[in-house]
């Protein structure tokens, strides 16, 4: 097996399993520690996971976002809530901007349920999904695929961000420490902020689990922020009332 088909497999199984072990990748696949460290080395560094003591990881590090196909099945009864909190907000005739992660693309069926929405959106995920909902009018924002975050990035997809004017856009982000949100992809970042900029109002959706961490790069402040969709009530909500940023727990 080439070193390219090896590292597929082990992504496969770090996607389905979350973390894998450095010797169980050298029973799996018959290699040596050095060959097993330097297909974790190259993983780790492309982005799609992170280094824990004996393996590597795409759970519970906001240094780097995973596989949208590993987060898509993640905490899917809280999804569920924040969604229908979220898609709540969104009124009749409203043009809705989604962005690109797991959590967001969770509103797109409650969207079905209101009358001459549009949604703008570069996630695969979500156009896929909104395709198959006659009612929901649909604009692609174009751009640069980036496979493992399932959505169309770069300067094309920011220009085109600069010429929309959108009643409402919904977002998520891999962490938080309040009042500062964070992701740790620069490209992904300059996505979302184009599509904030874009629109008169925001929701944020995190869940408890990214509200305590921090990663490279500030996406945006609670003062950009309209409303906070999250999972569970929070310790000091002193940052949002600072902000003017209402809370929603759902």
């Amino acid at each position: 097996m080439s070193s390219d088909d090896r590292r597929r497999d082990i992504l496969e199984q770090l996607l389905a399993h979350g973390t894998v072990q450095s010797a169980d990748i050298e029973r799996r696949h018959k290699v040596s520690r050095m060959t097993v460290h330097r297909d974790l080395d190259a993983l780790v560094a492309e982005g799609w996971a992170a280094r824990v003591r004996g393996g590597i990881t795409v759970s519970g590090d906001p240094s780097f976002e995973s596989d949208y196909r590993f987060r898509a099945l993640q905490a899917l009864p809280e999804k569920a809530r924040m969604a229908e909190a979220a898609a709540a907000l969104v009124k009749d005739g409203m043009t809705v901007g989604l962005g690109y992660g797991s959590t967001v693309a969770t509103v797109v069926p409650h969207l079905a349920q209101c009358s001459g929405v549009t949604v703008v959106t570069g996630s695969l995920p979500i156009i896929e999904a909104v395709a198959q909902i006659p009612q929901i009018n649909l604009v692609v924002v174009g751009g640069t695929l980036i496979r493992r975050f399932a959505g169309l990035f770069g300067p094309a997809a920011e220009d085109a961000y600069k010429t929309l004017s959108l009643d409402l856009c919904i977002l998520s982000s891999a962490a938080a420490t309040l009042p500062d949100v964070f992701h740790p992809d620069e490209r992904v970042v300059a996505a979302k902020q184009g599509l904030l900029k874009a629109a008169s109002k925001s929701i944020l959706m995190m869940g408890q689990s990214k509200l305590n961490g921090r990663a490279l790069h500030r996406l945006c402040g609670l003062e950009e922020i309209d409303t906070l969709v999250t999972d569970q009530p929070l310790k000091d909500e002193s940052a949002l009332t600072l902000c003017g940023t209402h809370l929603i727990v759902a």
